[in-house]
């Protein structure tokens, strides 16, 4: 660990993992409120993750791109010293650097594959439960069941079926006579990804998962593109 953590909440040795918004300010009014997913300056992980020497780059023509002109079409992830904003190396890696007092502390009682699937999908979901207020014996609906989650909450669950549609009726007018609410989140927040690991620790919720090693990644994602993939595919790096 590196300089000025030694009052972290974790220490070496301790297992640890990585959400998807990997750092945060905790200076800003969304991470004073409490709400640190919406960090002005979060850092994402591995969502813009590009190498500007590796020419890997193409235009919408299917052209590759040089370094230069690379840079250029990322222009707005980039700031005057050339360090990409908002960007941290993905996990798809045998080693990774992050926030000290950001990470979250796995529980023992959870294998760290069916971890990851909670701190990515798991945390959403259950951000989402939270702020829709829902309530033991209600009926909500989980589009994409969670992102593969087997979810084993009070609340009853549902998964609709067919394209997505705009909410034509949601008229502000019908709005304020039934009292109904839009409410949306991105991301859970750090203390929400400890609860459902908490959750998960206790069994009350659990993922359908399976292990692949990294030289089988591109065969995931193409069964990913053919909508073959069931649950969850956890990368296996070691």
């Amino acid at each position: 660990m590196g300089p000025a953590t030694e009052r972290s909440a974790v220490k070496v040795g301790d297992r640890v993992g990585i959400k998807w918004v990997a750092a945060i300010c905790g200076s800003c009014p969304p991470c004073l409120e409490g709400h640190d997913a919406m960090c002005h300056k979060g850092k994402i992980s591995g969502y813009y993750t590009y190498i500007l020497l590796s020419f890997s780059l193409k235009n919408r023509n299917g052209d590759m791109l040089g370094a230069r002109s690379a840079k250029d079409k990322m222009y707005k992830f980039i700031d005057a010293n050339g360090i990409f904003l908002g960007i941290r190396p993905g996990t798809f890696q045998e080693y990774v650097v992050s926030q000290a007092d950001y990470v979250t502390p796995i529980p023992e009682a959870i294998k760290s594959e069916d971890a990851a699937p909670m701190l990515c999908a798991g945390v959403t979901t259950y951000a989402a439960l939270r702020r829709s207020q829902a309530k033991s014996g209600q009926w909500v609906v989980i589009s994409g069941a969670g992102g593969g989650l087997v979810i084993n909450l009070p609340p009853s669950v549902g998964v609709p079926e067919g394209d997505p549609v705009p909410m034509g009726n949601a008229f502000p007018a019908k709005l304020i006579f039934k009292g109904a609410t839009i409410a949306s989140t991105a991301v859970g927040t750090r203390k929400d990804a400890i609860e459902v690991l908490d959750f998960a620790a206790r069994g009350v919720v659990n993922t359908v998962i399976r292990t692949e090693k990294l030289d089988k990644l591109t065969d995931v994602f193409q069964e990913m593109k053919e909508g073959k993939l069931n649950g969850r595919v956890v990368m296996d790096l070691q």
